[in-house]
């Protein structure tokens, strides 16, 4: 059974936590050769049909196959006396502190998850489904899997200026009789998400990647 680390950041960890995110879509690389053309799972590899016979084969996803299990490496510290220490150089005994449980006083250095040893890692997913598709296939309920509806409040309004204008002119209104503007889409706020994640890696919503789609369910560490 395969073990693979993958990243999450701290709204989707509680995310995960909550229950609320059972799916994660991620850049395949490389992209299919072409644009067009349907991509099937043949033989144990996944191949890009542009016409018959199947054409060129396309990776397999980075972070295994169904039943496989990924440890999450997220933002995390060791209390200060370790900060200059390498993280494969703490001791496992060591005390982790998880940038998720909140704000702590104790902590002068919180180290970027990219940087969590195995043995750090608290939340474990088991792989249910692999499979690959475009990113503008995402689906308001296939949003809602990714997590979205952890991002309320002040991250939809910064990331939503013209929604944010007209729910201040709401409030300022103070009629009850006035119906708030209608809300984000899940589908819109996954679409902005991605942005803020991929577009500084040339992978942004407008490019319409292929993405591996990955679901998972929280498991017991093995």
């Amino acid at each position: 059974m395969s073990e693979k680390p993958i990243l999450f950041n701290t709204p989707m960890v509680n995310a995960i936590l909550a229950g609320e995110k059972t799916e994660t879509r991620r850049i395949m690389k490389p992209q299919p050769k072409e644009a067009a053309g349907d991509i099937r799972f043949v033989d144990g590899k996944y191949k890009q049909y542009l016409g018959y016979p199947l054409g060129h084969d396309v990776p397999l996803s980075p972070y295994g196959r169904a039943g496989g299990l990924m440890w999450v490496r997220e933002t995390w510290a060791a209390l200060p006396h370790f900060d200059k220490i390498k993280p494969r150089d703490i001791p496992t005994f060591a005390e982790i502190i998880y940038r998720q449980q909140g704000e702590n006083h104790m902590i002068s250095k919180w180290r970027p998850s990219i940087f969590m040893p195995k043995w750090c890692a608290r939340l474990w997913l088991e792989i249910t489904d692999v499979r690959i598709e475009p990113l503008h296939e995402i689906t308001d309920v296939g949003a809602i899997d990714e997590g979205v509806l952890q991002l309320n409040g002040d991250w939809v309004l910064n990331n939503f200026p013209d929604y944010a204008k007209s729910f201040r002119e709401y409030k300022a209104l103070n009629n009850p009789d006035i119906a708030p503007p209608l809300g984000i889409t899940p589908r819109e706020k996954f679409k902005a998400l991605w942005d803020q994640i991929n577009l500084k890696r040339g992978f942004g919503w407008a490019s319409n990647p292929w993405v591996f789609v990955v679901s998972f369910k929280p498991c017991k560490k093995p």
